[in-house]
C-alpha cells in the first residue's frame, strides 16, 4: 500500500523532504493522487507541494495478462458497487506470483491479513483509477488527469512480475512529463521486489 511519513520540522520550523511511497495498488494510488489536477486533494492536512518525490514499486497500473479480470466480472462489480457498495467480496489472489521465494509464498498464505476481501465500492474505485492510468500509457487523454505528477519519481518493477504488468509501468513510465524520472527493471523478479530472493530484495533496499 501507500504511505505518508510522519512530520517534524527542524529547529528552524522547516519542513523536512517528504516522500510519497507505494507498492502495488498503494502504488497506483498514490500516482493517481500525485497526477490530480490542480487544486490537488491535501493528505493529511499537507499540500503536495511538499512531496519531494514519488516511489513506485509495481503498481497496479495493469494486471499481468495471466491475473486479468474478464470483461463480465468487471461490469458485475461496478454494478454492485452502486447497488450494494458496502457488501464485501473475495477475490482470491495466487501467492505464488508475489515472489519466487517459496517461504514468502507460504507466509502469504498464513497471514491473517491476506484475506482477498473488500467491499464493491473498494473493488471498483481500484479498477477505475487504474484503468485511467493505464489509458495514460496508452496515449489517451483522461478528464482530470495530468501527465506531470510534479515532483520526481522512481518506479521500479520486475519484468516477471505475474500480478501487476511490467509492460503496462513503462508504456504510463515513457509519457510522464516530468524530467526527473527512473525506471528501475529488476530482471526476472516477481511482484514483491521487496522480498524477491537471489539479492534482489538487498539491490531494491538500496537503489
Amino acid at each position: 500500500c501507500s504511505s505518508v511519513s510522519s512530520i517534524r520540522s527542524d529547529h528552524d520550523g522547516n519542513d523536512p523532504p517528504l516522500f510519497l511511497m507505494g507498492h502495488s495498488m498503494g502504488g497506483a494510488e498514490a500516482l493517481h493522487f500525485m497526477m490530480t489536477e490542480a487544486p490537488r486533494p491535501v493528505a493529511y492536512g499537507l499540500p503536495m507541494g511538499n512531496i519531494r518525490g514519488l516511489l513506485l514499486e509495481s503498481p497496479f497500473i495493469a494486471l499481468h495478462p495471466d491475473s486479468q479480470l474478464n470483461g463480465f466480472t468487471i461490469w458485475t462489480v461496478k454494478l454492485a458497487a452502486k447497488i450494494v457498495p458496502s457488501r464485501q467480496m473475495l477475490q482470491k489472489l495466487d501467492s505464488t506470483c508475489m515472489s519466487r521465494d517459496p517461504q514468502v509464498c507460504k507466509d502469504w498464505e498464513e497471514d491473517k491479513l491476506c484475506h482477498n476481501t473488500g467491499t464493491f465500492e473498494g473493488m471498483a474505485g481500484i479498477l477505475q483509477r487504474s484503468a485511467e492510468l493505464a489509458a495514460l500509457g496508452e496515449g489517451k487523454v483522461v478528464e482530470g488527469l495530468k501527465l506531470d505528477p510534479g515532483c520526481p519519481v522512481w518506479l521500479a518493477h520486475g519484468d516477471a512480475d505475474r500480478a501487476t504488468s511490467y509492460d503496462g509501468s513503462k508504456s504510463l513510465f515513457e509519457k510522464l512529463k516530468v524530467k526527473d524520472k527512473t525506471l528501475k527493471t529488476y530482471k526476472g523478479a516477481y511482484h514483491k521486489l521487496h522480498a524477491e530472493p537471489e539479492g534482489v530484495k538487498e539491490e531494491f533496499v538500496k537503489d
